[in-house]
């Protein structure tokens, strides 16, 4: 029944009807929350499935990516599992780890990882993944205000502040490092990114009172921020978040977060907070879809 709607001639570049986006499990876990509701808000389609049962027994038109949860170890089927992938030749999809769905691999894991296994993407690293991922689905692209012009690196050392002065640099942004957020030598720059190596584990106070030293006088608006930091607990990255940081990018960092924020573009992140590539495998946009009566259907396959 799965592969009989899927069973579509696919259609050129020059088409524009979005695909549908399937995701299957959790979708409450503070670790998921928001990211669900990063796609509910932005997709043409979404159809909810509450496990991969429920999603084989339900399917749903023009599926084009599919994000299947898993908040802990617990075994999935594996034959179910491809079943699923199988049935939807048109899709990308990737495995959305919790908090405790790891290690990718190894003992307690379900399984090791195969080289033909969608990716696994740990909950913290899905603001980085999910933007562009999604426009495949009707996601706008975002809106640009202009490219940024200056940036300040906050690290501890020279050598943790170098690679990103580097990358800010290769699309021509003046990039400076400073040890602390000390704005007393450092005002008016565009966007500033923390590592963790000056940051440690702040309190949200902490973090409202360094972001808060950035804003121009007699504004109260400031610089763009982001938070490069290895592994944060959700509570941590609440705690940036309420404080006014734009963006957490959790190492090892994808570069693509950090230039959407210099080109200044608009477009929200998925921010990690409740109620808010694994072997670096990149997720590519697959270029094939289902037709356009399918797509204009799927919008019926929304779950409540």
């Amino acid at each position: 029944m799965v592969r009989e709607v899927n069973r579509s001639p696919s259609f050129g570049p020059s088409d524009t009807v979005p695909g549908t986006l399937m995701w299957v499990g959790d979708r409450e876990l503070d670790e998921f929350v928001e990211a669900y509701r990063f796609c509910e808000c932005r997709v043409s389609q979404l159809a909810w499935r509450r496990d991969v049962d429920d999603a084989l027994r339900r399917p749903a038109a023009a599926v084009r990516r599919i994000v299947v949860t898993r908040p802990t170890r617990r075994v999935t089927d594996d034959r179910q599992l491809r079943e699923l992938f199988d049935a939807y030749p048109a899709a990308s999809a990737f495995e959305l780890l919790g908090p405790l769905g790891g290690p990718l691999a190894g003992p307690g894991s379900s399984r090791a990882i195969r080289p033909d296994d969608p990716p696994r993407v740990p909950w913290h690293r899905a603001n980085q993944i999910l933007p562009e991922w999604l426009e495949a689905c009707g996601a706008p692209k975002p809106a640009d205000f202009g490219a940024a012009r200056s940036v300040a690196v906050v690290a501890a050392t020279p050598a943790a502040a170098e690679p990103l002065i580097d990358l800010a640099a290769s699309v021509g942004v003046v990039a400076v490092w400073c040890r602390r957020g000390d704005t007393v030598r450092l005002r008016n720059v565009d966007v500033v990114w923390w590592d963790d190596s000056a940051t440690g584990d702040m309190p949200r106070d902490e973090w409202a009172a360094r972001v808060a030293r950035f804003r121009r006088r007699g504004s109260r608006f400031g610089p763009r921020h982001a938070w490069l930091v290895t592994a944060p607990h959700i509570e941590q990255c609440r705690a940036a978040y309420d404080a006014g940081v734009e963006l957490v990018v959790t190492k090892p960092a994808r570069i693509e977060p950090l230039l959407r924020m210099l080109r200044n573009d608009a477009e929200p992140q998925p921010q990690n907070r409740p109620a808010s590539p694994v072997t670096e495998r990149t997720i590519e946009a697959d270029t094939r879809t289902d037709s356009a009566a399918e797509a204009r259907s799927a919008a019926t396959t929304r779950a409540a």
